[in-house]
């Protein structure tokens, strides 16, 4: 990176602002709060930018700064906000989809989002949208690997009752069999698994 720390952070900031938006979007389900989360953590990636520009990966410190600062923005205030949803299409659609019916799936996905508190939501976005293993994710909130998977668990499991949406096969434990396998980089296993 060059040696003007103000123009080193700006070329960062230009090249990664886009990343930490989309993550920021899925963390609050709103465009305008997205952007308030987005500026937040450019500005705590600012004032400490002499260290962050010294780690190895200052993308994955960023997107651990603004998940930190979307669950920290929640615990001071909670915000319940009224009204439709913003959406933004991040898929492209093929000529043969129908707008009407993924709007409604859109809608209805969105809504049971924000049944979710915030740190289950972080956990989702972090493991299915960002990719990351629970051990990733568990380091990025400083967490034990443990609670990420009982969080997941319990996420998808409110998921599950509140909408339907996260199907359960007939017999299945608390965890959805496809989200599981989905996951399954987390490379999770019992050591005393149980016996019928």
């Amino acid at each position: 990176m060059a040696d003007d720390p103000v123009s080193d952070f700006d070329a960062f900031a230009v090249s990664f602002a886009g990343n930490l938006y989309n993550l920021a979007y899925l963390l609050t389900g709103h465009r305008q709060a997205a952007e308030d989360l987005t500026q937040d953590a450019l500005l705590a990636i600012y004032r400490h930018w002499s260290r962050v520009r010294a780690v190895d990966r200052p993308d994955a410190y960023a997107k651990r700064v603004l998940t930190n600062c979307h669950l920290g923005r929640h615990r001071r205030r909670r915000v319940t906000e009224v009204g439709g949803i913003d959406l933004v299409d991040v898929e492209a659609r093929g000529l043969d989809h129908d707008p009407i019916a993924a709007f409604a799936e859109r809608d209805e996905m969105w809504e049971a989002l924000s049944t979710l508190s915030d740190r289950q939501r972080a956990v989702l976005v972090l493991r299915y949208y960002e990719g990351m293993t629970d051990r990733e994710i568990a380091a990025t909130l400083r967490w034990r690997a443990a609670s990420v998977r009982s969080t997941a668990a319990r996420a998808l499991s409110r998921l599950r009752t509140a909408s339907g949406l996260v199907a359960s096969p007939p017999g299945t434990a608390s965890v959805d069999t496809a989200a599981r396998r989905a996951a399954d980089r987390t490379s999770v296993t019992e050591s005393n698994p149980r016996k019928p």
